[in-house]
């Protein structure tokens, strides 16, 4: 995207930078915000009109020209801010100027202010000293491992003592399908396996299964969605369908056995080679599990260390922008805020309450992990930033990255690389203390700036 920043004001509290878009980008840019406002407010963009024709009609044409303006800018802003070379470290969405300007040269240009979580200073820089709990593996452990890997090797034969279908039933079936008066070849099969009520094909399907005898034939006609319209409905072809259950199959579970190991799973040679590459497993697991561990306590710990506060204004940033993302939620699930917190036994009220103490504890970490970095001279390279990405996501760090790029949101991998390499520096540098007495709490992680990709 062809965007500059031509100026920037840094405050203790807000960054603003004057962003500037050129116009060869704006008619793809219009007509992705266009999009996403339809989206937004449930409007059909079908039918001979333009999208913008569509939205003016529902919306009105300044409060269309408005929502889309800020969504454009919304595209825009995270793009600019990443092309800085200074992190602002900003917490929260960015508010814009009211208008959408344009100047001689039919450039898109505008202000964009975001919040700053602002500098801090902690009482003490001495190296923490931690209590943590032993990494250890039981058998117990094991046994549940082994389990799972025998019922991963679960096989199935006829169940010669059954004679018609109940839910939940592994089922052999055939089916022949008619699509349009012709055979639907994309759909007929032969011996397939199929788990009675599993909801897996469409409406009507597993209804249809139900109680048939073994043996037997059952006319099925369903729909093949091929399109979601904006109520929710489903769209497609009709199809017609013969099934016939050829058999009810019965689940055999795998007895893991010296032979078995050794013929099926690559690596293993016996039960007890298993058992040890189980055992080596899940120590690695846990030891990272512990790495996670270590680094969220290290960021609590050291945020009792801040002198002063934390500037009300990054709490309400945070705050609000998880309240705009629930609102969202609701829109997208066709329901209302109150309704979405009353199924969930809460309040607005209470889920701000809840937002805010959720940010007090995020941002009071973070500022810390800032100031701790500050006092190191800690840096981030790109190497760092990969390496956050690994610890995010399990596995598909370089998918994420190239997801969070293209969206333009690099500042904040930024900004969690650097925290995250701050909290590794600090439990580098404490004295840890084994505690047996300790457990480590499930789905515990460092506050090293996840959260803020998942709000960016």
């Amino acid at each position: 995207m062809e965007i500059r920043v031509e100026d920037r004001r840094v405050e203790d509290e807000a960054v603003t930078l004057t962003v500037r878009v050129a116009a060869s980008e704006l008619e793809s840019l219009e007509r992705g915000a266009c999009l996403v406002v339809a989206q937004r407010n449930g409007i059909d963009l079908g039918g001979d009109e333009t999208a913008r024709e569509l939205l003016d009609s529902a919306l009105g044409e300044s409060e269309a020209a408005a929502m889309v303006a800020q969504t454009m800018k919304s595209f825009v802003a995270p793009f600019a801010l990443s092309s800085e070379s200074e992190d602002y470290s900003v917490v929260g969405a960015p508010v814009f100027d009211a208008e959408r300007s344009l100047d001689d040269e039919g450039d898109l240009v505008f202000e964009a202010t975001w919040t700053r979580l602002g500098a801090v200073t902690l009482s003490s820089y001495e190296p923490l000293e931690l209590a943590v709990p032993p990494i250890s593996v039981s058998e117990a452990e094991i046994d549940a491992r082994m389990e799972e890997v025998a019922q991963s090797y679960t096989s199935v034969e006829r169940d010669e003592g059954r004679t018609q279908v109940a839910e939940g039933d592994v089922v052999q079936i055939s089916m022949d399908c008619l699509k349009d008066g012709e055979r639907f070849e994309q759909l007929c099969f032969t011996n397939r396996l199929y788990r009675a009520g599993s909801g897996q094909m469409p409406e009507g399907f597993d209804e249809a299964l139900a109680n048939v005898p073994v043996g037997s034939m059952v006319h099925v006609d369903f729909l093949l969605p091929t399109r979601e319209e904006l109520d929710g409905t489903l769209s497609g072809p009709s199809i017609c369908a013969e099934v016939k259950v050829e058999a009810i199959m019965r689940e055999v579970a795998c007895t893991l056995t010296d032979d078995f190991v050794s013929q099926n799973i690559p690596g293993a040679n016996s039960v007890a080679d298993l058992r040890e590459r189980s055992r080596r497993e899940l120590e690695r697991q846990k030891a990272e599990q512990m790495r996670h561990y270590r680094n969220f306590m290290a960021a609590g710990e050291l945020a009792k260390r801040i002198e002063g506060y934390v500037a009300d204004a990054a709490y309400d940033a945070v705050a609000d922008q998880m309240i705009d993302s629930l609102y969202e939620q609701a829109r997208a699930e066709r329901t209302t805020v109150g309704e979405l917190l009353s199924a969930q036994g809460s309040s607005e009220e209470e889920y701000r309450m809840m937002v805010l103490m959720q940010a007090r504890a995020q941002l009071r970490q973070g500022a810390a992990l800032d100031a701790w970095a500050r006092h190191r001279g800690l840096e981030v390279t790109d190497a760092d930033i990969d390496a956050f990405f690994s610890s995010s996501a399990q596995g598909q760090g370089a998918r994420m990255r190239e997801e969070v790029e293209s969206g333009g949101y690099l500042y904040l991998a930024r900004e969690g690389a650097l925290r995250l390499k701050a909290s590794e520096d600090l439990v580098a540098c404490a004295t840890l203390v084994e505690d047996a007495s300790l457990q480590m709490s499930a789905g515990t992680a460092p506050a090293v700036g996840k959260g803020s990709i998942i709000a960016g």
